[in-house]
Formats: structure tokens, C-alpha cells, sequence
């Protein structure tokens, strides 16, 4: 495509994007008055990394300061540090971008990997998986914030930013199993979303070379309001496709939509990671659209102020049983078979939470899997005193059901539902 073409497709698309936003931001969001005109949405970017860094960060803020002042679609502050992300802070924005960020790796905090995160074939490499470089406050006022209508965009490598921050996991939608290598596949447009249709009409596809990230829970399962926008198909390389095409579920998600439990906005696109994706007018326009869309919810600013309310419930008590399981480094009990056999009964429809009392990092996982080969359950990874949910646990049918630790498989138990 020439550059005029380019420029005149994306003028196109960008004016489609801004009708759009124009046209959908009810009058309420923000002014007292229905003739008073809503300011666009103020934007942060953040995109700090303490491990891997993606070439494409630089050039995609680029990207987003032309877009902003091209367009006056959204206005747009960049920051890398991790200190900046304060309530206060977070109270002069209506939208956080998260352009690809990481966190200081596991192995340096001395924590065992996330299973959740990729496997190396050399040990001397390390695990390629990093921990929120924010407090346990900014953690909570982060929250905070988007449950008052804060919006979420995130932009490839937030998928797999920080799985010891199981809030983030939740916001986000999506839990990485590991980086397949880049290559060409068929992306499946799935809504005529304005975010989905600079790429074509619904039921299109178009070949795209990207990095895509395989899934260990589909977003679907974690999110509220779901809805899908782009899925992956085929790589057009056959032997790419033989390689890797059976790490992607048919029409996996690749772009969605969904929610923060109702309270607000997200967007979360896979695609990102080359420099070149950010330079198609297609890709800016959806951008756009996804701003604008994430944007129709401002947060509340007397919500804001107010703080995080020490009575709100946590992400982890909405479960209605806890567990501790207890292991070699806090009592002496060793690892062994059948020492994670505690008699644990719970009510159907009952939630579970998993918190682990050993020095050691674990989780719990069914053993047995769904129709569609995902586990029944699963929690995440978690350390010391940690508590975190085992999703899927209110959904199961009365019965036994076998569950381990992926980290150490030979730990392993039980769940009666009754």
C-alpha cells in the first residue's frame, strides 16, 4: 500500500472511530448539564518494564501522542514508573493504557514461576514470568479506581504482565501459558464492533504477522461482559501451522471487550508486539474506537476520592471457604503423596478459596478436564500466606473430584461437593 493510500484509509478510519465516539458517550458521563459538551477522555499510558522489554513500546507511544494530537480524540500522558500510579494520580484520568509492561522476574524475587508462566528449555534462562513492580496499596487503590468506572485498555504484553496480582489477571481477561513464536496467521473478525471493523466486516479474515499468546484460561472465563472481537486461525505457513498451530484453540481470542465485575470499561487487544502493527491504519482506528468505547464510563470522581473502603470485600473472600494446607517449611509435614489429602466438603454452588501456608510456591488444579480440554478448577500460583480463588469450583455438580499442585504433582487431594 502507498503511503497516500495509507494516509487516506486511516483519515477514513480515524473519522469513522471519532463519529463513533462522538455518537455513543452518553451526556451523563461527566457533565452536569446535557448541553455541556464532554471533554474527551485523558488517557496514561503506562508502559514500564523491570524485565523483558518489547522493541515495539517506543514507537507505539509515538504512535498514540501523534494519534491523540491528530485526532483530539483523547488527550495522553506517558509514564515508565511504577511510583506514578498513586490515587491521587489515577483521580486525573479516565483511562490507564497498559503498552505491554513487565514487572521484576520471579526468579529474582526468589519466588518458584507461575504455571501460568513459560517454561524455558534451558535453566539457565530462567522463567519468563514477573511480579507487579506496585505496592499492595497502589494494587488496591488501582482497583479502587476502576470499580469507580476507571477505564482499561491493554495493549499485548498486559495479558501477561503479573499473575501474583490475581486482580490484574481478573481486569485483564486473559492468563498467558507461553509466547509461540511470531509469525503469519489468519485473524478472524468476530463483531462489527467499531473496534473490529477497521479490519473488515464481521465474518472476514485477514492474514497478520504478529506474536500471539497461546492461553491458559480463556477470557470468557475470568471477565465479566464478555464480548469477542478478533480470533485467530491458521497460520498461513504450513509448517508454522505444524509447529504451533495446536497451541490455539479454533477462533481463540485475539481482541475482546469485557468488564471490571460491570463496574466500568476494558479493551484488550493480543496484537501489538511488532512495530509494523502499529503503523496500520486498520490497527490505529481500532485504537481509537477502543478508547473511545472503554471511555463511555468515566469514573466517578466523589467514588474516587472516597478511597478504598478497608469493609470492601477482597477479589479472594467472595469465595465462601478457605483452606490452608500445610507443608514441609511451617510445621514439618513433608510433601508427600496425599498430603494435600485434608478432608475438604463444601455445598454446591459454594465458592473456594486457596491459601497456601508453606514457604513454597503452589496451586490447585483439578485433575480431571472439561469436554473442551480446560481444567473443571484451577487456582493460581500463590505464595506465602496468600490467599486466591479456585475458579470453576461453583459450577461443579455434586461429587469427588481430584486436584494436585501443577508445580509439585505429587501433592495431591480431594474436593466432595454435596
Amino acid at each position: 500500500m502507498t503511503s497516500t493510500h495509507a494516509s487516506t484509509l486511516l483519515r477514513a478510519l480515524v473519522a469513522i472511530a471519532i463519529t463513533a465516539a462522538v455518537t455513543i458517550l452518553p451526556t451523563t458521563a461527566t457533565a452536569d448539564s446535557h448541553d455541556e459538551e464532554i471533554p474527551p477522555p485523558r488517557v496514561l499510558v503506562y508502559s514500564g518494564t523491570q524485565a523483558f522489554r518489547h522493541a515495539s513500546i517506543p514507537h507505539g507511544n509515538g504512535v498514540l501522542q501523534t494519534l491523540a494530537t491528530d485526532t483530539d480524540a483523547f488527550t495522553v500522558d506517558f509514564t515508565e514508573d511504577p511510583a506514578f500510579l498513586t490515587l491521587e494520580t489515577l483521580a486525573g484520568y479516565d483511562v490507564v493504557l497498559w503498552n505491554s509492561p513487565s514487572g521484576p522476574s520471579f526468579d529474582s524475587l526468589g519466588l518458584q514461576p507461575a504455571p501460568t508462566c513459560e517454561i524455558p528449555t534451558s535453566a539457565v534462562d530462567g522463567y519468563v514470568c514477573h511480579a507487579s513492580p506496585f505496592s499492595s496499596t497502589q494494587q488496591a487503590d488501582f482497583i479502587h479506581w476502576t470499580s469507580c468506572g476507571g477505564g482499561f485498555v491493554g495493549i499485548h504484553q498486559a495479558m501477561d504482565a503479573w499473575h501474583d496480582w490475581e486482580a490484574f489477571d481478573e481486569l485483564v481477561g486473559y492468563v498467558s501459558l507461553q509466547h509461540a513464536q511470531a509469525g503469519e496467521a489468519m485473524i478472524h473478525v468476530e463483531s462489527d464492533s467499531p473496534i473490529a471493523s477497521p479490519f473488515g466486516e464481521e465474518g472476514s479474515a485477514f492474514a497478520h504477522f504478529d506474536e500471539f499468546y497461546t492461553a491458559f484460561e480463556q477470557p470468557d472465563a475470568l471477565v465479566s461482559d464478555f464480548e469477542l472481537l478478533l480470533s485467530i486461525g491458521e497460520f498461513t505457513d504450513p509448517d508454522v501451522e505444524r509447529a504451533q498451530g495446536a497451541y490455539y484453540p479454533d477462533h481463540a481470542p485475539m481482541a475482546w471487550t469485557s468488564t471490571f465485575r460491570g463496574l466500568n470499561r476494558s479493551f484488550t487487544t493480543n496484537l501489538g508486539h511488532e512495530p509494523a502493527t502499529w503503523d496500520m491504519p486498520q490497527y490505529q482506528a481500532s485504537l481509537l474506537a477502543g478508547i473511545a468505547h472503554v471511555a463511555e464510563v468515566r469514573p466517578d470522581a466523589t467514588c474516587v476520592t472516597r478511597g478504598p473502603d478497608p469493609a470492601d470485600t477482597p477479589l479472594s473472600s467472595i469465595r465462601q471457604t478457605a483452606i490452608s494446607l500445610p507443608g514441609a517449611n511451617s510445621g514439618g509435614v513433608p510433601f508427600t503423596p496425599g498430603s494435600y489429602g485434608i478432608p475438604l466438603v463444601i455445598p454446591q454452588g459454594t465458592g473456594l478459596d486457596y491459601q497456601n501456608s508453606d514457604l513454597a510456591a503452589h496451586n490447585l488444579v483439578s485433575a480431571d478436564t472439561a469436554p473442551n480440554g480446560r481444567k473443571l478448577f484451577r487456582s493460581e500460583l500463590t505464595a506465602l500466606q496468600k490467599i486466591v480463588p479456585v475458579l470453576g469450583v461453583e459450577a461443579l455438580p455434586p461429587g469427588d473430584y481430584a486436584f494436585y499442585c501443577e508445580i509439585h504433582p505429587a501433592m495431591d487431594g480431594a474436593l466432595t461437593v454435596v
